[in-house]
């Protein structure tokens, strides 16, 4: 399983892939840091992206198995 970031948008009820970290706009950056490790997903929203409600998604595998995780929902507005 490749280490990978998701942008999730809700249509219809359901999630729906709408971006990945292979995208222009999304990185996703797994950081071992002593302490714990970190996943981190960012997403730069594209001009004339569709207001709607979206979520931010990863999952991978490290020398410590199996990973995954999912931000809380949130509302974007008009993205001019």
């Amino acid at each position: 399983m490749k280490n990978s970031g998701y942008i999730d948008r809700e249509m219809d009820g359901q999630w729906r892939v709408v971006a990945t970290d292979d995208d222009w706009w999304t990185r996703f950056t797994y950081v071992r840091n002593g302490v714990g490790d970190e996943a981190v997903v960012e997403w730069q929203v594209p001009r004339g992206t569709e207001p709607g409600t979206y979520r931010i998604r990863y999952q991978g595998v490290s020398g410590d198995g199996p990973y995954s995780g999912t931000s809380d929902a949130f509302v974007l507005k008009d993205c001019p």
